[in-house]
């Protein structure tokens, strides 16, 4: 027998439904995310944020946090924009359930494909005789430190325990120190989440680093440039060299 598609809106549906714990902000969230996707026949959509809190009825509390849970949950993947582009992100729904299952087995009696709920990872047991990991009880006080240090507040909803979640993901999974508390610098000079720590993290990663002078060049020397060792700012050294330009 031939086997039935399910549309990409059934099963995020379908995957909703099967998660636990939902609440109401982050469904809401879900639903709007899932119009400006799949409702425009699309996987993913550049948004404003404050064109999805609107939609969601969302304040900016009850907004961070749901996009940190479905994030955390699996749900959610978010690509964050940069400044020069409104500060839109890019959002993307994460259904986890195959698009096509066989008829044998995935055909309810109205005929349509029923999406299983997604897996949870297998959970890696460490070997008899394995090295146990050290806490990150130290680096999560110096990364609460650094980011307090550049104007974070963490005394409002959820945002700290949101931020050490992600602290104690991103040593899990071997990120550098130093990387780490350059994106809880970079995320308190923005008054940002602390929820999105990891994404900021992984920004500073692919830029080749965190740059030492936040991404404001102009007016820099070639050695002052050097001394950084970002990406963005090698770059630039090399072309104030190609160009022949002594600042």
């Amino acid at each position: 027998m031939a086997s039935v598609r399910s549309a990409p809106w059934n099963q995020m549906v379908r995957r909703l439904l099967a998660e636990d714990g939902l609440t109401l902000q982050e469904l809401r969230l879900a639903m709007a995310i899932g119009s400006e996707t799949y409702g425009w026949y699309r996987e993913e959509a550049s948004v404003g944020r404050n064109r999805l809190r609107e939609a969601a009825k969302l304040d900016g509390r009850s907004f961070d946090r749901a996009v940190s849970s479905l994030c955390d949950r699996g749900l959610l993947e978010v690509v964050r924009g940069s400044r020069g582009r409104g500060k839109r992100a890019l959002y993307r729904l994460l259904s986890e359930v195959p698009s096509t299952l066989e008829a044998s087995n995935g055909i309810s009696s109205d005929g349509f494909a029923v999406a299983e709920p997604a897996r949870p990872p297998a959970v890696k047991r460490p070997q008899r005789g394995a090295q146990v990991a050290p806490t990150t009880a130290p680096l999560q006080r110096r990364v609460i430190d650094t980011f307090r240090a550049h104007g974070g507040n963490l005394e409002y909803g959820d945002n700290r325990p949101a931020l050490l979640r992600q602290v104690k993901q991103l040593a899990k999974n071997g990120v550098p120190e130093s990387v780490i508390l350059a994106a809880a610098a970079e995320l308190g000079r923005q008054r940002a989440f602390g929820g999105f720590l990891k994404q900021t993290a992984d920004d500073l990663i692919e830029a080749g680093g965190a740059c030492q002078w936040h991404g404001v060049r102009s007016g820099l020397s070639g050695e002052q440039l050097g001394e950084c060792g970002c990406r963005a700012c090698g770059e630039w050294a090399a072309a104030m060299t190609t160009a022949g330009i002594v600042a």
